[in-house]
């Protein structure tokens, strides 16, 4: 009800001193890997790692001991240096090198190669429409949201800038009839 939610923007930690490195979405930068983010947008962290964890087939929680000897690590390292590019923000890089390497896949005719190369690069492609479409959304507002509870107003202003949200202003006075244009005449 107060709004008061204390949490940090998430970050997107790789876990990359392990032998088979790992994904996990964190709120603190507490622990040895490689930090990316942070993402305000968690639709938009969720959907990095979807296209991560189900396309280049990377994990989200330590191996176990049984795990790490069914995995090869050459072969999952460079998928994991593919998601590296991608958190990095180099899809177009990526892509292009996706593309070379089926279109080699398809002339030798190693075809369930190339058609996981293909399901790759259409989920690449998915991204980063998507992050076009959450980029878009650059804005500069305030957003007030107020409550009366027993004769007492609780407002609450929500500065955001370029789309992020910059800062919160709480605010409790006396209910009258006229705070809240009051209140904008003063604010503003």
């Amino acid at each position: 009800i107060d709004l008061k939610d204390s949490r940090r923007y998430a970050y997107i930690l790789l876990h990359s001193d392990e032998v088979l490195p790992y994904l996990e979405v964190v709120r603190d930068r507490t622990e040895k890997g490689e930090y990316y983010g942070p993402f305000v947008s968690g639709t938009l962290r969720k959907n990095i790692m979807d296209v991560i964890t189900r396309n280049f087939r990377i994990l989200t929680r330590k191996p176990s001991p049984k795990l790490k000897k069914a995995i090869d690590p050459i072969a999952y390292n460079e998928r994991v240096d593919k998601a590296r590019q991608i958190l990095k923000g180099n899809i177009e890089e990526l892509l292009h090198e996706l593309q070379s390497e089926m279109q080699i896949a398809s002339e030798k005719k190693y075809y369930e190669h190339a058609l996981t190369l293909r399901t790759q690069i259409e989920a690449l492609q998915t991204l980063k429409e998507k992050q076009r479409m959450e980029l878009t959304r650059s804005v500069d507002a305030h957003i007030i949201n107020y409550q009366i509870n027993a004769e007492t107003v609780y407002l609450l202003v929500f500065t955001i800038r370029k789309g992020v949200l910059d800062e919160k202003q709480a605010y409790s006075f006396p209910f009258y009839t006229e705070f809240f244009e009051d209140f904008l005449l003063q604010y503003y």
